[in-house]
């Protein structure tokens, strides 16, 4: 007989009227072994939040949701079959999240709104692999670093009117796809590195002072890379290595709109080779 385990992990501090004594004491922490998994955790107008979800094996699901905190963190780590997990945290100071995932249908989203630094980390293995972090209106830096190797890859990053932020999207083989958006984001960076075949790789900064790269290699073709930056005083690199043929070519773009920039592009292998720079 299959054992079914299906854990509900609420932990809510209510309203500030009607529940100032929980103020500062919020914690929440599910572990779960074999089956069905399931573990939700909920913590609203609170301070000294934290969050922690486990989970081993079988159809794995976790959300962490954190409202209008202070302190704001949370873990999910998950280890295999049918992974999803889902981080939100909004109106928070400090808002960490951190999503660990390994082998089956993975997912992750993590989408931290209104936080006065927010920090995300989505780490995932293999198979269907699938990450998406968010981050908007923050008015100190936002870290984002998704990482990922084999299968079905796609990751995105897209963060909103913040001052140095920083995005990394790191994948392996096979069918990649990356994107990377900073919107009014000042003195960013943003890198990506793809291993493998059928890269696709985008970056768009719309501010100013910001570095972009785009790094394609280890044997790849059918390389796609994009780089758009439309402000002032912007770096943009793309470099490509792989076979590169007529049939399977890299293909290399950077568009710069405005004057002060500068842009470079590598490209090594057979004659398919694309690059185009336009400033």
């Amino acid at each position: 007989m299959k054992r079914k385990l299906s854990v509900i992990a609420v932990a809510m501090a209510f309203a500030f009227a009607g529940a100032q004594a929980l103020a500062g004491s919020n914690t929440a922490t599910v572990m779960q072994s074999g089956d069905d998994n399931a573990a939700t955790v909920d913590q609203t107008t609170s301070s000294g939040v934290s969050a922690t979800v486990g989970q081993s094996g079988d159809n794995n699901t976790a959300s962490v949701d954190q409202f209008y905190s202070y302190g704001t963190s949370a873990t999910v780590s998950q280890l295999g079959h049918s992974n999803t997990a889902d981080v939100d945290q909004v109106s928070s100071s400090g808002a960490k999240a951190t999503v660990e995932q390994s082998g089956g249908h993975n997912d992750a989203t993590v989408f931290q709104n209104w936080n006065l630094e927010s920090v995300a980390s989505v780490k995932q293995d293999g198979m269907m692999l699938v990450a998406t972090v968010t981050q908007a209106p923050s008015w100190y830096p936002q870290y984002a670093t998704i990482d990922q190797t084999g299968m079905h890859n796609t990751a995105s990053t897209y963060q909103y009117d913040s001052w140095y932020a920083n995005a990394t999207i790191n994948q392996g083989g096979h069918h990649n796809d990356a994107a990377i958006t900073q919107s009014l984001a000042n003195y960013s960076s943003a890198l990506i590195q793809q291993y493998g075949k059928h890269g696709n790789a985008t970056i768009e900064q719309t501010a100013a002072g910001n570095w972009a790269e785009i790094w394609q290699g280890a044997g790849g073709d059918w390389n796609v890379a994009t780089i758009t930056q439309s402000a002032v005083n912007n770096s943009a690199l793309v470099e490509q290595s792989g076979v590169g043929t007529g049939l399977s070519p890299n293909v290399a773009t950077i568009s710069q709109g405005t004057p002060s920039n500068y842009a470079a592009i590598y490209q090594s292998g057979g004659a398919g080779n694309n690059a185009m720079i336009m400033q």
